[in-house]
């Protein structure tokens, strides 16, 4: 299941730079493929920081830009990783329970990997019970950490490209 992001308030900021020198709107693109690729290396460092890994879910993350000729649009997106959105989000997973033998290396309430010095636990029968896995937010972490760069960055933008319509009307 991808996750996908959109920035909000996307398409009031192009109406409104729509009445706008065309400077403007020829800046918006670098500027997207700019901050676009700032978010997703953001992404991609707070998985690394969080889970400690470059795995799977570090490996997933991409991005792009589409540029409609009217919308510029910037979009980060995990790929081919079922549990990413379980990972961001949190859930919880109703185990059914097993009547099977189980068998697994327990530790001291942490995972012992196979071959690990553990004890060697067996089960029968397990009841019916919740696991849940915590959210551990790194995409919409992400988006907060950003959100400063991205708005300074568009409000430089509108002022270059108004100063440099200003400038050139006044030749």
């Amino acid at each position: 299941m991808p996750i996908e992001f959109e920035m909000r308030g996307l398409s009031q900021l192009t109406a409104r730079l729509t009445a706008m020198p065309n400077t403007v709107r020829g800046a918006l693109k670098p500027f997207m493929v700019k901050a676009t690729e700032s978010l997703r290396q953001r992404v991609k460092q707070n998985i690394a920081e969080r889970f400690k890994s470059t795995g799977r879910l570090y490996n997933s993350v991409k991005s792009e830009v589409t540029d409609s000729g009217t919308d510029v649009t910037g979009r980060v997106y995990t790929e081919g990783v079922d549990y990413a959105a379980a990972q961001e989000y949190g859930v919880t997973i109703h185990h059914p329970g097993s009547d099977k033998l189980q068998v697994f290396m327990a530790g001291r309430g942490e995972f012992v990997p196979s071959g690990g010095r553990g004890p060697l636990v067996f089960t029968h029968k397990t009841k019916p019970h919740p696991i849940t896995i915590p959210e551990r937010s790194y995409a919409r972490l992400a988006l907060v950490q950003e959100r400063s760069n991205f708005q300074d960055g568009i409000r430089a933008m509108v002022s270059a490209a108004v100063s440099d319509g200003y400038a050139m009307a006044a030749e």
